[in-house]
């Protein structure tokens, strides 16, 4: 057990192998019980060393969530950028049918 909450401390430094350290540590601390890992040698100590890095990934995740709000908001405050959206819609479209052909 200890073994592999290393790897998850090591995977868990870079953002590309995050993911893969939570999950592979979500899968430790839901099967094994909380009492047996905090009796474990050095698992408290592995634990402690992952948090920060959680919490970073965690917060970047955080912000490009949000960003994703300023993304929607812009593209929203733009109108409609496709015009078959608009033709389905019936929103009307300041691209007239066929004008792509023309573009060809």
């Amino acid at each position: 057990t200890a073994k592999v909450l290393k790897y998850c401390r090591e995977w868990n430094t870079r953002a590309l192998n995050s993911h893969v350290a939570m999950l592979l540590l979500k899968a430790v601390v839901t099967t094994i019980p909380v009492q047996k890992l905090a009796t474990h040698q050095g698992i408290p100590e592995i634990l402690a060393g992952i948090m920060p890095y959680a919490e970073r990934h965690f917060e970047r995740l955080d912000r490009l969530y949000m960003s994703t709000y300023l993304l929607d908001f812009t593209l929203t405050s733009m109108g409609n950028l496709d015009p078959m959206f608009g033709a389905a819609t019936g929103s009307g479209s300041m691209v007239e049918e066929g004008e792509f052909e023309k573009w060809e």
